[in-house]
């Protein structure tokens, strides 16, 4: 795509299609629509808000004003054609196949993509906790086909599309399901706290809220059953992505497989990026005060590594920014020139690297977006204006790509 003006809030590719705010003064048209990766417009702005696409739906919302502002929220697919009418007062994206509403009535409802209401949503599975009035719990979407949620009974279980609870007792605690697996608490035992009558024992007997518990973990898969169980001495865990899932072990992170196999040992003092991915990486801070002997190491799937990538390359440019993780094959970063000398520390720009450190897109930029679907926005410096570019490596497309 040509570069061109307009543009005041972009966001990166979703299945396809660009959610972006513009304004099309020839048309008399503003607000939030969705660019193909061509640059054209499926839908022209024209909605108050508008979310990502997901499951071939994007939520879109109009904004009407009568005693007070009331949105009212509907879907569209990647067409832009109206395929779920605009009357919901909030609307979830889509998460297998089923999607979050509130109707204008204040009641919860999950519909599929075709609009149709599928279940009613219990109000006791999201609001305030029942045992601590100061903590609530937001209604969550499907995973792996089971809904979290908050029990009548203080703990946590899953429900599926028909309502039908994982298993009859709650866990003391758990996590949603991601990649087929979710962490749970199997076993909570409560701290009584400090022994004796003393003052800092009545002082944590009164206490607001329910005392503090310690909780022993385990992975289950979408049956209920138990994957493995988690070290105790691994504090966080999760979620899983592509069989792969982050832990926090003594202050430092690392990496370990669905089996519960590490794959990269806890030695990093800040989180992996992109794990699971083709790529994962990992920052690790230099000693000089400007950082300059720091570098990022990437790894496979498997945990070996791929490339030590210094933070200042062969040419002496310096990466001062950098986005989270690869995206097909390639990782957006600004590199500076003039670190160590006399000049002041310059911007050259935003560009893309590779897993091995090459530059594969010279920085350039103002600022780029991610790659999805092949396709990813960029700005040229000092022009004020939005183009698209491709990805120059051979990445694999979206098969939902125009």
């Amino acid at each position: 795509m040509a570069p061109r003006a307009g543009l005041y809030e972009i966001n990166a590719f979703s299945e396809g299609r660009a959610r972006v705010g513009g304004n099309l003064y020839e048309e008399n048209l503003s607000g939030f629509g969705f660019l193909d990766p061509r640059g054209q417009y499926v839908v022209k702005p024209q909605y108050d808000k508008a979310g990502n696409f997901h499951d071939g739906r994007a939520a879109v919302a109009r904004q009407e004003v009568h005693d007070k502002v009331v949105e009212k929220w509907g879907y569209v697919d990647r067409n832009g054609k109206t395929v779920i009418d605009l009357q919901y007062a909030r609307a979830h994206a889509f998460s297998d196949g089923l999607a979050a509403v509130e109707t204008q009535d204040g009641d919860w409802q999950f519909i599929d993509r075709s609009g149709r209401h599928v279940l009613d949503v219990d109000s006791r599975w999201y609001g305030v906790d029942a045992d601590n009035p100061n903590l609530h719990h937001p209604l969550g979407d499907f995973h792996d086909g089971w809904l979290l949620i908050v029990d009548e009974r203080g703990g946590n279980n899953f429900v599926d599309r028909d309502g039908h609870k994982l298993r009859d007792e709650p866990y003391p605690a758990a996590e949603r399901f991601s990649d087929g697996l979710a962490m749970v608490s199997i076993h909570a035992t409560t701290d009584p706290g400090p022994k004796g009558d003393n003052a800092l024992s009545r002082i944590y007997s009164n206490l607001p809220g329910p005392a503090p518990k310690t909780y022993e973990w385990a992975v289950i898969d979408t049956q209920g059953q138990v994957r493995f169980r988690v070290p105790d001495d691994i504090d966080r865990l999760g979620p899983f992505i592509n069989g792969r899932a982050r832990f926090y072990r003594n202050g430092k992170w690392g990496v370990l497989d669905d089996k519960g196999q590490v794959i990269i040992p806890a030695r990093y003092e800040h989180k992996p990026r992109g794990y699971g991915r083709d790529v994962m990486l990992f920052a690790v801070d230099g000693k000089r005060s400007n950082n300059s002997d720091g570098y990022i190491e990437t790894f496979d799937r498997d945990g070996h590594l791929i490339a030590r990538i210094p933070f200042v390359d062969d040419q002496g440019r310096f990466m001062i920014d950098g986005k989270h993780r690869f995206h097909e094959g390639l990782l957006g970063v600004e590199l500076a020139s003039g670190l160590g000398g006399d000049k002041p520390v310059k911007s050259l720009g935003w560009g893309f690297i590779d897993a091995h450190g090459n530059v594969v897109v010279e920085p350039q930029f103002d600022w780029v977006s991610d790659f999805d679907g092949g396709h990813a926005f960029v700005s040229p410096k000092n022009t004020g204006t939005v183009g698209i570019i491709r990805n120059p490596v051979d990445a694999p497309q979206s098969a939902n790509d125009s």
